[in-house]
């Protein structure tokens, strides 16, 4: 018995062989915004009319047709190429997208503005670390931005906790950068006190006066700080040898025979009398 639509009431669907859409709200189990089918999917299992499967398809549910392709790969696998090769013929298939690579994009020039930055001129590190046996310090200063051009800036010392001619040699100088190059150093005397010293330090800045060319200082780096480390024993090296051989000794032996103490008393008051202000309050004491 073959199915005959009842066109008493408006059609869910467009009748069969008409390839025009009925617009339709969107429900909640279509995604692709088609009709709605009069057919569920039962019905059209059990229906052998052509058009029952056709108006099934335009207008069914997307779940239930993905279902059905579904079934129908399982079932049919020899069905599945010559499907997909009548729906390739029909469909306008859009070539996937092509990832554009670095070298296809065009390289866009660097701005007059980025030209006219001035480089970054920094001390590479905020702080520098010696012995005062070491005789010097080297310092080096990094210039970070555009190198196509000649930089100068000046330098100088300045006095902490420790003072020059004591502990170091004031230093000053300008430093010029030559075209492509980053890094430059420049040293700084380091004096060898007598006896016995506590670590000092000293500051080393960048000036941003009118020696400042082509360039600009950083922030904090445009100054950075010495230490000098002191390694010599209490009071004195004179009896270095004797203190190493009763510290050595196990356990520690301070005995005369290995540290003279008479001596090592001279060396102590020596020490006091060297610094002039130690040496006033040393007086009074005694």
């Amino acid at each position: 018995m073959r199915y005959v639509r009842n066109f008493s009431t408006p059609p869910s669907t467009p009748p069969v062989g008409s390839t025009k859409a009925l617009d339709r709200p969107n429900t909640p189990t279509s995604r692709l915004n088609t009709p709605s089918s009069v057919h569920d999917m039962v019905s059209v299992r059990t229906s052998t009319s052509v058009d029952v499967m056709q108006d099934w398809f335009l207008g069914g549910r997307e779940d239930e047709i993905l279902q059905a392709l579904r079934i129908l790969a399982n079932h049919r696998p020899e069905l599945v190429e010559q499907i997909s090769t009548e729906l390739c013929s029909v469909l306008t298939v859009k070539a996937p997208i092509q990832k554009s690579k670095k070298s296809d994009c065009p390289q866009q020039p660097v701005s007059d503005a980025a030209y006219r930055q001035k480089p970054i001129l920094q001390f590479l590190a905020p702080l520098f670390i010696c012995s005062e046996d070491d005789g010097i310090v080297e310092i080096s200063v990094m210039r970070i931005g555009i190198l196509d051009q000649v930089s100068e800036v000046h330098y100088r010392t300045e006095d902490a906790s420790a003072k020059a001619g004591v502990e170091y040699e004031a230093t000053s100088g300008t430093m010029t950068f030559q075209p492509d190059v980053s890094v430059m150093s420049f040293t700084v005397p380091i004096n060898s006190r007598y006896g016995w010293n506590p670590t000092t330090d000293f500051r080393i800045i960048l000036d941003d006066d009118e020696s400042l060319l082509n360039a600009s200082l950083d922030h904090y780096l445009r100054k950075t700080r010495v230490k000098v480390a002191n390694l010599d024993l209490f009071p004195t090296n004179v009896h270095e040898e004797h203190i190493k051989v009763a510290i050595e000794t196990s356990p520690p032996n301070m005995d005369a025979h290995y540290a003279p103490y008479f001596h090592m008393m001279y060396e102590y008051f020596k020490w006091n009398f060297n610094n002039p202000l130690v040496g006033k309050r040393t007086c009074r004491k005694i």
